[in-house]
């Protein structure tokens, strides 16, 4: 029996001895809950649309319905079924709801792309200080995703100001492309953030990239350097001196975005044998190399010999970048490498997706890849890595795999391991065991539930026919070596 009709009998079987009175109206939150659990893993989306919103807005007392869909529409956001828990909300009387509501309702609306709803939702939270912070953070994200990013940073300031115990804000703002004149005002914010939690690593960790940003090296160096001998835990114990310099990192996931690397890295922080740099995305083989081989070491903790305690890092953009792979071997000639690729068309439509939600991307999906499509048809060149890619969002150059995988083979010796991205959502579990086995390290170990990270919850704008066979027939062109490749690992698994 497969796994969803074993989900799918669970489910009758509790729900016919709640049937009788969920009809009559009389059903426990908890019983709601607990049935809504049930369904999300084994009922297709249409099916849970239809079912959950009646069942929450008639079939649970009235007593405990605002508590019952308060409940389900934060659970269903945290495993990223933000529609569904957009629709539990509906059956709530809007709009005598409380703040806490309100800001749940608004973080959905700006997940789901409704962005005038979501600054009337949000602001409501706003004035409520329980919800300042957490409203700040949410509003400097719907800026971002207006492609507004001086008021996004002005936003994610005021949240860490409010709530500077959430680190999710520092990531945020690493990723804020705010303008130059912004830079030494949220600098020295974070220069008073720091001074008032010096146990705050991620902040540590960029307020680095910010000193960075503003030529101070040295400066950038040093917090870098404080910044990884914190929040160790029990690998606190196995650190080097602190006079003694690292060695470069023992791993590297190297590409591709949208291919699942934040997942797999934070899957992978699980690991007690395991340190994975907490500010993804160091970009020092492409974007910072002129910083030198000092400030990468300064990135990672160095442990004493015997501590079985590998480092990682993960910059999706190394795999497609034509220097990257001899500055990996000559910088990092151990290092072991980690590729997730995705098929093609799925990571270059998710990235336009990405785009749009985080830096106010405009125009269609499919207009959008056609007109790049008639650029690259034109200019192997680009594909090659022969010159430069013209201005855009290069959705499809970035699912071009075959170039970028013959230089790596030719340039760089290091291990390799490659990984199907939808064999990771998939199989999680065997995945991340395949993983650890590469990496040396014990294959099976506890950790938290396995839920994505950085994925674009809106649904996508669909392609027609015409357009989906145009791109796979140019996309097929520039893949075969990578096809072979899946071939290979998936034979090579089966038996």
């Amino acid at each position: 029996m497969s796994a969803i009709s074993s989900h799918r009998r669970d489910l009758l079987g509790r729900w016919q001895p709640l049937a009788a009175r969920a009809r009559r109206g009389d059903l426990e939150a908890h019983e709601a809950l607990e049935l809504l659990q049930r369904a999300l893993p084994g009922l297709p989306s249409s099916r849970l649309s239809h079912w959950a919103p009646p069942l929450f807005g008639r079939a649970v007392r009235a007593d405990q319905r605002r508590q019952a869909i308060g409940e389900a529409a934060r659970w269903l956001r945290d495993r990223n079924a933000h529609r569904l828990a957009y629709q539990l909300l509906l059956e709530l009387p809007w709009p005598q709801e409380s703040p806490e509501l309100y800001l749940l309702k608004g973080v959905l609306e700006r997940h789901l792309g409704e962005q005038r709803q979501a600054l009337i939702s949000l602001a409501i939270a706003l004035a409520h200080p329980p919800h300042h912070g957490l409203a700040c953070y949410e509003l400097g994200e719907l800026h971002r995703s207006l492609g507004q990013f001086d008021q996004a940073a002005a936003w994610l300031l005021a949240a860490l100001r409010s709530a500077p115990q959430h680190h999710w804000i520092h990531i945020a703002l690493q990723f804020t492309r705010f303008s130059t004149a912004l830079l030494p005002a949220v600098e020295a914010e974070y220069q008073r953030h720091c001074a008032r939690h010096p146990q705050d690593a991620m902040a540590l960790h960029l307020l680095a990239s910010l000193q960075l940003r503003l030529e101070r090296q040295a400066e950038a160096i040093a917090s870098s350097r404080r910044a990884v001998r914190l929040d160790l835990g029990p690998r606190q114990t196995w650190l080097a001196p602190p006079e003694e310099e690292a060695d470069p990192p023992d791993f590297i996931i190297i590409g591709v975005p949208k291919g699942g690397t934040s997942s797999l890295l934070s899957w992978l922080g699980t690991h007690p044998q395991l340190w994975v740099h907490p500010r993804k995305e160091l970009h020092f083989f492409n974007d910072a190399w002129e910083q030198g081989e000092a400030w990468y070491r300064a990135q990672f903790p160095q442990f004493r010999a015997g501590s079985g305690i590998l480092r990682g890092e993960a910059t999706p953009n190394y795999f497609l970048d034509p220097r990257v792979p001899a500055r990996i071997a000559a910088v990092a000639p151990r290092a072991r490498l980690i590729l997730l690729l995705r098929d093609p068309l799925q990571r270059a439509i998710s990235w336009i997706e990405h785009l749009r939600r985080h830096e106010g991307l405009q125009g269609s999906t499919a207009e959008l890849l056609l007109a790049e499509l008639a650029l690259l048809e034109h200019n192997h060149h680009v594909i090659h890595g022969e010159a430069d890619p013209a201005p855009g969002p290069q959705a499809l150059l970035g699912s071009c795999y075959d170039p970028a995988l013959l230089r790596w083979q030719r340039l760089c010796s290091n291990p390799m391991q490659i990984l199907h991205s939808e064999d990771l959502f998939a199989q999680p579990e065997a995945t991340l065991q395949r993983c650890a086995r590469f990496l040396g390290v014990v294959a099976d170990w506890h950790h938290p539930p396995l839920l994505a990270q950085n994925t674009n919850p809106r649904g996508r704008q669909a392609l027609d026919a015409a357009t989906t066979e145009h791109l796979e027939g140019f996309l097929a062109a520039w893949n075969q070596r990578w096809r072979q490749a899946m071939g290979t690992i998936a034979r090579s698994q089966a038996s």
